[in-house]
């Protein structure tokens, strides 16, 4: 039908801008920016901050990186924490370098954005996800968590600290 093909059309020729379409960093949708203003935006954070950019393997040596996992893994296994099987789980075959990439912030003013480091696929990613499923097994006291900055503020005020105790925040 028309609209269909219309449609088709207007993707079609999106496509082929000079565009790029990415996630929004609250909300859903989607945020279409031109591919420089992106790339500004991009490295203008990086100079922002104190990052070191690297593009290749010999710059962010994967393979050393996978060897040093490897060995850690084994020390566990050989400590009976872990089991040969979650070992050979652990370890990714062909780890690449993690990638770079940001979400527009559209609900601020000046459109900054927050930068995103994708581990998908790297040394450390099933460790990871490994950890991530035995944290979630873990009961969460009511008493760590806080609904704001204010009750964080609030709570801290009432406490003290000796001097081997750390404060430690997980936003």
């Amino acid at each position: 039908n028309k609209t269909n093909n219309k449609e088709w059309e207007i993707i079609k020729q999106l496509k082929e801008s000079d565009c790029v379409f990415v996630e929004p960093d609250k909300g859903k949708g989607v945020v279409m920016m031109y591919r420089k203003d992106y790339e500004t935006a991009a490295k203008e954070h990086l100079s922002s901050e104190n990052y070191e950019a690297v593009k290749t393997k010999s710059e962010f040596p994967v393979d050393v990186i996978q060897k040093r996992v490897k060995a850690e893994l084994k020390k566990l296994k050989d400590e009976g924490l872990l089991s040969g099987f979650e070992v050979r789980n652990l370890v990714v075959p062909n780890p690449v370098l993690p990638s770079f990439y940001c979400m527009p912030k559209t609900h601020k003013e000046g459109n900054k954005v927050r930068p995103v480091v994708a581990n998908v696929n790297t040394p450390i990613s099933k460790i990871c996800d490994y950890l991530v499923k035995k944290f979630r097994t873990l009961k969460r006291p009511y008493s760590m968590s806080v609904k704001n900055s204010f009750e964080t503020a609030e709570r801290l005020a009432k406490e003290t600290l000796t001097n081997e105790e750390v404060v430690v925040s997980f936003d």
